[in-house]
């Protein structure tokens, strides 16, 4: 809940500058919007993949909390019902890598 994340935001801050990530890549894109909205993330970029029957759309940016600034990967969960060739597409494209 909203609640839940407001609760949880100076555990996750205080987290985050402790490990000092190089990247952070997050499975939910609900968590990724209220990152967003808190203006954690910037220049976030859409990336819509499809096989024709399909499409899923994952996204990538810049995440920033006090002196960091990395990387930030929000993808469809591994564990969603789509084509195996689907995901791989899609992670090749967030992560900017040729798909096998």
């Amino acid at each position: 809940s909203e609640n839940d994340l407001e609760l949880s935001r100076s555990i996750f801050e205080d987290f985050v500058k402790l490990i000092q990530p190089k990247a952070i890549v997050c499975y939910d894109i609900a968590v990724g919007d209220h990152l967003e909205q808190l203006g954690y993330t910037k220049d976030m970029l859409s990336i819509e993949v499809s096989n024709g029957d399909r499409s899923i759309v994952a996204s990538k940016g810049i995440f920033s909390l006090a002196d960091l600034s990395v990387p930030i990967y929000l993808i469809p969960s591994p564990l969603l019902k789509i084509s195996g060739e689907l995901k791989e597409n899609c992670w090749a494209e967030i992560f900017d890598i040729d798909p096998l």
